[in-house]
């Protein structure tokens, strides 16, 4: 039995071709999209939540109490009250159209299409890698609840210039995130966690944290080396993404511990939306062409500064 292809499609129904593209283009970017290096990395150090609309999604936390007060045989429990901030923020559309023509897809004896998708399914995480690393850290921006700066001698979590990447200056950075206080003036015990630099500081960054031993030191001086107080207590992150300042190198905190960053979904949707346009309609009709859509929708804020730390940035 031999038909050709057009005869089958009304066989089957147009819908049955639709459908199988668009889930085959769905899986391909999906590929791409968790084959990118630093797929895994964003979440480490966000929140994830469930964006219902396109409004402004409030992230409200409260401060925390320094200690209990005494209370005296027969006296009354006193009433304590909680300060609070309010962090906001718009989730947005990402996305692209791709297009191929009828020759494009009769010639595609290489898999282009295939790869063009998982292509795209790539660039979708990139765009959310380089919004959670750059936008939303290295760029250092505005904060919704206090419209000061992320790093910023207010919110004292900003090391200063002319600090570059090494044991001493990680011990300073240390310190400014552990000194921190609550909204209500108490000890938070903050820890870094992550040790965010770019690609060019890695080697030295993994060297430092993962090292037995911080310094060599040779057996006619009668020692074994200094215990390297890091080993254990950071995570490595390197992203390629902070363009704003690619010298700096930046702690974090867990966000499963304390408040770093919320990045809220569109309904829940973590992943990229893929669609093909229905045979026949539009383009296919007007100019014997496919049309793919990909599309991503999310935003994000910082939730608080006391979990972030910058240095080698003026």
């Amino acid at each position: 039995f031999m038909c050709d292809l057009g005869t089958l499609r009304e066989s089957i129904g147009s819908d049955f071709f639709t459908y199988l593209t668009a889930d085959l283009t769905h899986k391909r970017a999906m590929k791409g999209f968790n084959a990118v290096p630093n797929a895994a990395d964003w979440r480490k150090v966000v929140a994830v939540n469930n964006a219902s609309d396109f409004k402004f999604q409030n992230a409200i936390r409260t401060a925390g109490y320094s200690s209990l007060e005494s209370v005296p045989e027969n006296g009354p429990y006193k009433i304590k009250t909680m300060a609070d901030e309010r962090a906001r923020y718009k989730i947005a559309k990402y996305g692209n159209l791709e297009s191929w023509s009828l020759e494009a897809q009769a010639n595609d004896e290489l898999g282009r299409l295939g790869r063009s998708s998982e292509r795209m399914g790539g660039a979708a995480m990139r765009t959310l890698v380089s919004f959670v690393f750059e936008t939303l850290i290295a760029a250092n921006p505005t904060l919704t609840y206090d419209s000061v700066a992320l790093f910023h001698s207010t919110h004292a979590n900003n090391l200063g210039a002319t600090k570059p990447l090494n044991p001493a200056n990680l011990e300073a950075a240390w310190a400014l995130m552990r000194n921190q206080t609550g909204l209500g003036g108490e000890k938070i015990d903050v820890r870094p966690r992550f040790l965010l630099v770019h690609p060019d500081e890695e080697v030295l960054a993994a060297t430092i944290v993962n090292s037995t031993n911080l310094r060599d030191i040779t057996a006619a001086a009668g020692g074994f080396g200094e215990a390297n107080f890091w080993k254990g207590r950071l995570e490595v992150i390197a992203c390629p993404f902070l363009a704003s300042s690619p010298d700096a190198w930046y702690l974090i905190g867990d966000p499963n511990v304390y408040d770093t960053i919320e990045i809220g979904f569109y309904r829940g949707v973590e992943n990229p939306e893929t669609f093909v346009e229905p045979k026949g309609s539009a383009a296919e009709f007007e100019m014997d062409a496919m049309r793919t859509k990909t599309r991503f929708i999310f935003g994000g804020t910082v939730l608080d500064h006391r979990a972030f730390v910058r240095a080698n940035v003026a």
